[in-house]
């Protein structure tokens, strides 16, 4: 059951956990008699998991993911505390490289911490204008570098693969989107800005299909090999012969 000379595939679920949800902050501005609150929402990543086993402790691990962040943007008015909100989603994907080390900790369960870097892709600028208010989030660059850990632990079968429980931190290089928000009324407009990092921490659920040990092939002799081994016999049978 160990990861040495295995290559594995496999899918994973992870439920995203707002940053705002850890810091408990809410990112506030306040413009005129407004004050706009963004909010990061509960948000969802799935993907394909490509795991390269190396050593027995020692494993490479890539795939693409799709993400969801979503987010909320509250518009209160201080003068009345109307509140209007405005709802959007980024959509992105990623392919991570990870290095992974792992611990026996029982026949069957490992523990493993892993360090990497994700190449985010983001493929559009993202934007909604309902009623009073206008919304424009847009992208810094169609291809972020971002960092990535993890840490997690997996129970191994013998014929049924592996189911893995763990939790990462993904941590892009550099703000991701830059989003503007635009409330109108009795024909003024109040604007404000926002720089959305994109951070998020995750709970990883995932399973990886049964998979045999990789083994050396035996390497294909061309014909030439074959016809000096029959010239070899037959120059021996002639031999005994004589």
């Amino acid at each position: 059951m160990a990861q040495e000379k295995i290559l594995t595939v496999g899918i994973q679920f992870k439920p995203l956990i707002p940053s705002n949800v850890i810091t408990n902050k809410v990112e506030t501005q306040i413009t005129n008699n407004f004050q706009f609150d963004l909010n990061n929402k509960p948000s969802y990543s799935f993907g394909m998991v490509l795991r390269k086993g190396f050593t027995k402790n020692i494993s490479l691990e890539s795939g693409i993911n799709y993400v969801k962040r979503n987010y909320t943007c509250d518009i209160i008015d201080l003068l009345t505390t109307e509140l209007k909100s405005r709802e959007f989603s980024i959509i992105g994907y990623e392919i991570p490289t990870l290095a992974l080390v792992y611990i026996k900790l029982s026949q069957e369960v490992y523990m493993n911490a892993a360090f990497g870097a994700s190449i985010d892709f983001f493929p559009s600028d993202v934007g909604t204008d309902i009623d009073d208010i206008y919304h424009l989030s847009i992208r810094r660059s169609w291809v972020v570098p971002s960092m990535l850990a993890n840490l997690g632990w997996e129970y191994r079968t013998k014929k049924s693969g592996y189911y893995y429980f763990g939790a990462s931190f993904h941590r892009p290089f550099v703000t991701i989107y830059k989003s503007g928000f635009r409330i109108t009324q009795d024909f003024i407009q109040t604007e404000s800005i926002f720089e959305s990092k994109g951070s998020y921490l995750t709970l990883d659920l995932r399973y990886f299909f049964h998979e045999e040990v990789q083994k050396k092939k035996a390497p294909v002799k061309d014909m030439r090999y074959y016809r000096k081994l029959r010239k070899a016999r037959a120059k021996a049978a002639a031999a005994q012969k004589g």
